[in-house]
């Protein structure tokens, strides 16, 4: 009878190679920290960090310079031009105002530290989703479901496309609709998009000059406000601008009269403040394309804190100063509009200034779609989301386009679907509350990995009191919602605690999405989703997050491939689910389980070539034994595999049928090659079955190319067998010219090709079971030790069956430059390649293995390329 299921998956799933770990493993899973902690102690991380950091890297494109304008045109976008209205209207007077922008500023700085923390000690694009990922690996995967999902549902660029639109209407005196404003916003980012997507060099050159203009224009700014207060200090005010109003800074307390001081209101401030720092972290989201990463954060980030806070200082004084304090109430997102208009008057102020302010938001929204199209790219790179190669890969034009989508779609829906009136205030604050709770789990995971590792290495710290303030309040953000403003009236005309019902509605289906995907559907089914490695064309890593092949299908897909057109006695239903399968080969088995596994061995020597592709058309040239690996390799992509991946395999499928089964290992004969007997055995590195069946034990093997086992053959001295006609093979119970001790014995496989000619061995073995980690270091030194050959030669076989499907009657070879036939003994060459591409194209005709650019390109340079 079957084994439990549990029993059976738990087998499956043990790691058969040293590249299982390796190529499972998430990219910063918790097990490496201290593997992590003593490279890093070792390595100066300023002067000496790799050029080459996992996932999905562009280049060392960006320098200090276009770090800096990355950061700096992230921060100052149409936040300092458009939000002051709106915290005015909300604080009700200049005191709090400034109050709140100086509060603002230091809380943003706080966060800074948390971030350039996480920054030095985790140097790699990805930003808070890396950082929540290590922090927090349990429950799995729930971490980077509630990033992919904030990602991608809020990390749209609506707000800054909608105030281009806005400020470009004002500026050539075009009165605003909304389908107007809805056109002019979806251009632009459309246009951005296609920019990053196919120029990837022309873009990163606009957004820095468009960053200089920025730097530029709130410096003019900047400069503006200290001119009206130096005029106003020597008594010139009315040579501001004619019809200025007086302000409420003549004495302190006048500069708090009408304020209003409900946290409801103020915490809205305090989000448009953050919105208006927001991306002082963005360097962390593009690591891996900075040139020395960890200097780079310890400078640049501050750098750009001072200068942002600086020209904000500056740039709100200069509205209160030159604007009257009721009209920057009623302004909405105009405000700098009016400055310069009040400044500058109809002409300059009312057109260069403004449509200088639309090119800001335009540069803005380039930089912020350059990081947003790569934190996307690694949410797909990682599995969370469909069409994952298409997403997470950089072609056509090495540039991240799968993320530029997904960034495009949900920022062209809010640009299109809301009405104008109130999107911009509601985006902001939609926005800013689901962050507020990313912050919290970001600053309490720092303190989480300071207790956890406290000697790790750490080229920044960030300042504790400033941690915990974050921390309180992120919290007191957080609760905010819940305080009714005065009257019930927030900064937009619906509920006041809409966007924070928005948010955590986010959040919920984010969570219960992680639970249906994770923990629901696996209970169900009775898999586990496992993360599986894979390298693109383009060289991108990816992990496949999959359930496990082997437990989800148990020998469903690998019985339907290896056993192709069986005979009605061992027939399969036609789709067959896990049950009817399981069902259908018990009682095959029940009824004759020895020619059960003689039918199902002869289709899997014809079905699955044996093969030694992945050391040749690889990029990596390796092997790996893992059987999610084996699986994808050898049944979805139909390629072909050697000894142990082929014989592994194998083992997987009779195991799942409930055969009684260990493997062993065992040495080869040079005899295998040579066709003549020298004398001795060459180390251990070949896989061999044992399956017991009515206490009997037989030997099978599919791993052996051509000199392979055809049939199970009993383990008795003299067993012997047709194996393709008229070669013959058997075992024998004998010594080895190398044992000291000649009482010793061995099982010897032998074969030879004619009636006259003699015996030759193959294989010797004993029936001590070896267990996966035996294998492992087998399969390391027989696909990379240098004197291996199959490090040298490229080979490909498979058997060929008589029409009927009945009989073994050959093998389809290539081998080196030639495709060779030999049925019965004759051989016949097919085809004598001349290149690269006729071997190439002859793999996928006869024995339809569809090899990758990236494969077929891993041969150039070896011994075994065709030249």
């Amino acid at each position: 009878s079957l084994e439990p299921r549990s029993k059976v998956y738990r087998i499956h799933r043990r790691p058969l190679s040293t590249m299982a770990t390796s190529e499972t493993r998430p990219l910063l899973d918790p097990e490496d920290r201290q593997n992590y902690l003593q490279l890093s102690a070792s390595t100066d991380l300023t002067d000496g960090f790799p050029d080459s950091l996992p996932g999905a890297s562009h280049g060392k494109s960006l320098s200090w310079a276009s770090a800096y304008i990355l950061v700096v045109s992230r921060v100052i976008g149409s936040g300092i031009f458009a939000t002051p209205g709106s915290i005015v209207k909300s604080t009700g007077s200049v005191g709090l105002t400034l109050l709140v922008w100086f509060v603002g500023t230091v809380l943003a700085a706080c966060g800074l530290s948390v971030s350039m923390e996480y920054g030095c000690m985790l140097p790699r694009s990805g930003g808070d989703k890396v950082y929540l990922e290590y922090t927090y690996p349990r429950p799995k995967f729930l971490a980077s479901t509630l990033i992919a999902v904030q990602a991608v549902v809020l990390g749209f660029t609506a707000s800054n496309c909608i105030i281009f639109a806005k400020y470009t209407l004002f500026a050539f005196r075009v009165e605003p609709t909304d389908l107007h404003n809805k056109l002019l916003a979806a251009g632009l980012l459309t246009l951005i998009t296609i920019i990053h997507g196919v120029f990837l060099r022309a873009g990163i050159a606009i957004q820095n000059a468009l960053g200089w203009v920025k730097i530029f224009l709130i410096g003019a700014m900047s400069l503006t406000g200290m001119w009206v207060l130096l005029l106003q200090v020597f008594g010139n005010s009315h040579q501001v601008t004619p019809g200025t109003a007086p302000h409420a800074l003549s004495s302190w307390g006048d500069m708090w009269k009408g304020s209003n001081w409900s946290w409801s209101l103020l915490s809205t401030s305090l989000f448009k403040v953050f919105y208006s720092y927001a991306g002082l972290n963005n360097i962390n989201n593009v690591l891996n394309e900075v040139h020395n990463p960890v200097q780079t954060i310890k400078t640049v980030c501050p750098t750009a804190l001072v200068t942002a806070g600086g020209l904000y200082l500056l740039a709100n004084l200069s509205y209160l100063l030159v604007i009257p304090f009721e009209e920057i109430k009623e302004s909405g997102e105009l405000v700098g509009a009016l400055l310069f208009e009040r400044l500058f008057g109809d002409n300059i102020g009312r057109i260069l200034f403004p449509l200088a302010i639309a090119i800001s938001a335009a540069g803005n929204v380039m930089v912020v779609t350059y990081a947003l199209a790569r934190v996307n790219q690694e949410i797909a790179r990682q599995g969370f989301l469909p069409w994952q190669k298409l997403l997470s890969s950089s072609r056509p034009w090495d540039t991240p386009l799968g993320g530029l989508i997904v960034h495009y779609i949900p920022s062209m829906l809010v640009i299109t679907l809301p009405p104008q009136q109130d999107v911009y205030n509601f985006i902001l604050d939609v926005e800013a509350y689901p962050g507020q709770l990313f912050a919290l789990a970001v600053t309490v995971g720092l303190l989480i990995v300071r207790y956890k590792e406290p000697n790790r290495l750490r080229p920044f710290k960030a300042w504790l009191p400033a941690v915990w303030l974050r921390v309180i309040v992120c919290l007191a953000l957080l609760a905010a919602p819940f305080v009714p403003p005065p009257n019930w009236q927030g900064d937009v005309d619906f509920f006041y605690a809409t966007y924070a019902i928005v948010g955590i509605a986010v959040i919920v289906f984010a969570v219960l999405y992680w639970y249906m995907w994770t923990v629901l559907l696996p209970q169900w089914g009775g898999y586990k989703l496992e993360e599986s490695a894979e390298i693109l064309d383009d060289g991108i890593s990816i992990t496949r997050l999959v359930q496990p092949h082997i437990s989800r299908h148990g020998p469903a897909y690998v019985y339907r491939r290896t056993t192709g057109n069986v005979p009605p006695a061992y027939w399969v239903p036609p789709n067959p689910t896990q049950n009817t399968l399981i069902e259908a080969a018990r009682q095959n088995i029940n009824k004759d389980a020895l020619a059960a596994l003689s039918e199902i061995q002869k289709r899997h020597l014809a079905s699955i070539p044996w093969g030694n592709s992945g050391l040749h058309y690889s990029q990596h040239h390796t092997i790996s034994l893992n059987p999610d690996t084996l699986f994808e390799k050898m049944v979805e992509r139909r390629l072909d595999g050697y000894c142990m991946e082929n014989t592994g395999l194998f083992f997987i499928v009779l195991r799942s049928l409930s055969y009684f089964i260990y493997a062993t290992g065992g040495r080869v004969s040079p005899a295998a090659s040579t066709g003549k007997d020298p004398g001795f055995f060459s180390p251990l590195g070949h896989m061999v079955l044992i399956v017991i069946i009515d206490g009997a034990k037989y030997m099978v093997d599919v791993g052996f190319g051509n000199n392979c086992a055809t049939a199970p053959l009993p383990l008795q001295d003299g067993a012997t067998a047709t194996s393709i006609a008229p070669s013959k093979m058997r075992l024998i119970r004998d010594t080895i010219p190398e044992y000291t001790d000649k009482s010793q014995k061995l099982w010897i496989y032998q074969t030879k090709y004619t009636a006259e000619s003699e015996w030759l061995p193959m294989i010797c073995f004993s029936d001590v079971e070896f267990l996966p980690q035996d294998f492992e270091v087998m399969n390391f030194a027989v696909s990379q030790k240098r004197t291996s050959w199959f490090t040298k030669i490229f080979v490909c076989m498979r058997m060929l069956l008589d029409e009927d499907g009945q009989e073994v009657i050959g093998q389809l070879i290539m081998a080196e430059k030639e495709l060779k036939r030999r049925v019965h003994g004759q051989t016949e060459i097919l085809q004598v390649f001349n290149s690269e591409e006729d071997r190439v194209e002859a793999l996928a005709k006869n024995f339809d293995m569809h090899l990758r650019n990236s494969e077929a390109q891993g041969i150039r340079g070896l011994t075994s390329e065709i030249k």
